[in-house]
């Protein structure tokens, strides 16, 4: 065994045994573990082979998506910030020792490639209903979940590459975001432009649009769900053009790499630190913070708040001072896909639009600067509980979550004519989504952090809101029970509210000394 292959090896060993001899953490392990396993018996039990059978094309639009935004956002966070394949322990542990910087560089995209894999371990559970439904088998569901990692091999591999040629260039860096913000913004506008001019039902003309050849043409994740259209559908043209085009990438990159300069070390020790700072921040008690490139001052000062309600307005005033937008990229654009769809489906489900938006407002919410806070002596410091200085300190996602429901459910209210009571609700009832989120990953903070990888993290917050979203929906349904001659979207949404606000209360208070022990 390679030094290389050992290191990689004992880490995830040593990462076990942390959760086997941590009984909260063993037990918090083995509950999601159960309800995993839960999900895909409850999966199995409602698939028997009499569900309506459906055109694997669908199945195909949906795998060919989930490639382009898992595409999409690695390479964000490459233009944006630098690529971070890399953390702070394989700089001490990689960079000192006798390996070549191709070597390293391999160890760290194989890493990458292991988490990817245990990230695809989360769509198992959908495996019975996928067979079933679209008549895929064992062994296509397993290229799909392969296709899925080496999307991301590609992906941190092209990231690196540009992390490398632009570093400490600002020139280079500008003209690789233009291009990458225009490749994203031209694939959405080409997707809505053919679903408005294609005929016949949304749902039909989004698939088409998905599986069209400019799609399967966009760089690695078309490529790789062109191969899977190949797989599937026996196409033998799209199969070998797909595998070509991912083979001379690779093998372009790769002789890119090995050609391009070798001393990247500064600037990943540099990337690294950054995210050590904030990642460990809680047990070296470090009080440093990364101040944005570009900061709008304004006013100066806070101005407002006492005591634990400071941190409030502290975190509004550096949001709007560190952010282009008065809300986020991700949760503009989010806003504008659910809009745009509801407009080009015409008459679609209210709830289904807000169910859609829920889930993207997982995928768009964090902690926030929650994290940067705890770097720092003055949340610490001040004479409060600690329930209440972290409630007041995830509170910045309530005016950013109430924007963007705004945002989305007013031109919902003149597209499907809805009466203003369900609008009004909608809106109220994702608000208290968003801070259940974010309760939800102060809870996943204080369990897991700096334990597990980012990546495994990832997967615990979306199973830690479907746990703690079932509270409110039994709640919504069983109210419906009750009054069965009511308006169910309302009644369900009047449950979910009602809940949600006690539960994220109820999580903050058992989360509290996530402030005592960092």
């Amino acid at each position: 065994m390679s030094a290389l292959t050992y290191l990689l090896v004992k880490k995830w060993k040593n990462i076990f045994m942390v959760i086997a001899k941590n009984p909260i953490y063993l037990a918090s392990v083995l509950g999601i573990g159960v309800f995993y396993f839960l999900s895909i018996g409850l999966s199995a039990a409602l698939t028997d082979g009499g569900m309506i059978q459906r055109d694997k094309t669908e199945f195909l639009a949906i795998v060919i998506m989930l490639y382009l935004q898992v595409f999409i956002l690695l390479m964000k966070n490459s233009v944006e910030s630098g690529a971070a394949v890399f953390v702070m322990s394989d700089v001490n542990m990689l960079f000192p020792a006798p390996f070549t910087p191709m070597r390293i560089l391999r160890y760290g995209l194989t890493q990458q490639v292991s988490y990817a894999f245990l990230t695809g371990i989360l769509f198992v559970t959908q495996y019975p209903i996928v067979t079933d439904v679209y008549h895929v088998s064992g062994w296509e569901f397993l290229i799909v979940l392969i296709g899925f990692a080496v999307t991301i091999l590609l992906a941190q591999s092209l990231s690196m590459l540009v992390f490398i040629y632009t570093t400490a260039e600002d020139k280079k860096r500008n003209v690789i975001r233009v291009l990458y913000y225009v490749m994203m913004v031209g694939m959405y506008v080409y997707l809505f432009a053919y679903m408005a001019q294609a005929s016949g039902r949304i749902m039909e003309r989004a698939i088409h649009g998905i599986n069209s050849l400019p799609m399967l043409l966009y760089p690695i994740a078309g490529w790789v769900g062109m191969f899977m259209h190949g797989m599937l559908l026996d196409k033998p043209l799209y199969m070998l053009g797909g595998l070509g085009l991912l083979l001379l990438t690779a093998i372009v990159i790769g002789i890119v790499l090995h050609f391009s300069k070798q001393d990247y070390y500064e600037d990943v020790l540099t990337t690294a630190e950054i995210t050590r700072a904030t990642m460990s921040a809680r047990r070296d008690g470090d009080p440093g913070d990364v101040a944005p490139r570009h900061i709008k001052v304004g006013k100066i000062g806070i101005g407002k708040g006492w005591g634990a309600s400071a941190f409030f307005y502290k975190h509004r005033l550096e949001n709007r001072r560190s952010s282009v937008w008065l809300l986020s990229s991700t949760g503009l654009l989010f806003a504008v896909i659910i809009v745009g769809f509801a407009w080009l489906a015409g008459e679609t489900s209210l709830l289904g639009l807000f169910f859609l938006s829920v889930y993207m407002q997982m995928i768009s919410l964090s902690l926030g600067r929650l994290l940067k806070e705890l770097i720092k002596p003055y949340i610490y410091l001040v004479p409060a509980s600690s329930t209440k200085k972290l409630l007041y300190s995830i509170l910045e996602a309530i005016p950013s979550s109430l924007a963007e429901s705004l945002l989305i459910f007013i031109p919902l209210y003149f597209l499907l004519n809805e009466s203003v009571l369900r609008i009004l609700l909608c809106i109220l009832c994702r608000t208290t989504f968003g801070l259940l989120v974010v309760a939800g990953n102060v809870l996943v903070e204080r369990l897991f952090n700096g334990i597990l990888p980012r990546q495994v993290l990832m997967i615990l917050y979306t199973v830690m809101f479907m746990l703690l979203s079932v509270p409110g929906i039994a709640a919504g349904i069983g109210l419906y029970l009750l009054q069965p001659g009511s308006d169910i979207l309302c009644t369900i949404l009047i449950g979910i509210s009602v809940v949600n606000i006690p539960m994220s209360l109820l999580i903050l208070f058992l989360s509290r000394h996530l402030l005592e022990s960092a």
